[in-house]
């Protein structure tokens, strides 16, 4: 019998994001084997507002840049961060 765990990850929002989900952070419950993509999606299903917009921005896991396809594990931190234009 295959047995699903799940984890639990903390995820930060920053600038835009924030302002759209209306929190800096939260946690959600996924399934052992996630990834920062599958992550974004929980988001993205949570909060229709965002749209496709964390597909460009930045994602870091436990304070490092990280890619979409990098794998989690139980008490990781994710971090989405808006694009960012200066001047």
């Amino acid at each position: 019998m295959n047995r699903v765990t799940t984890m639990v990850i903390s995820v930060l929002y920053f600038a835009h994001y924030k302002n759209v989900t209306g929190c800096s952070r939260e946690e959600f419950l996924l399934s052992d084997g996630a990834s920062i993509d599958t992550c974004a999606n929980m988001v993205q299903e949570k909060y229709p507002d965002l749209g496709s917009l964390l597909v460009y921005g930045r994602c870091a896991k436990n304070d490092e840049f990280a890619q979409a396809a990098t794998s989690l594990s139980n008490g990781d931190t994710v971090a989405f961060m808006p694009p960012m234009s200066g001047g």
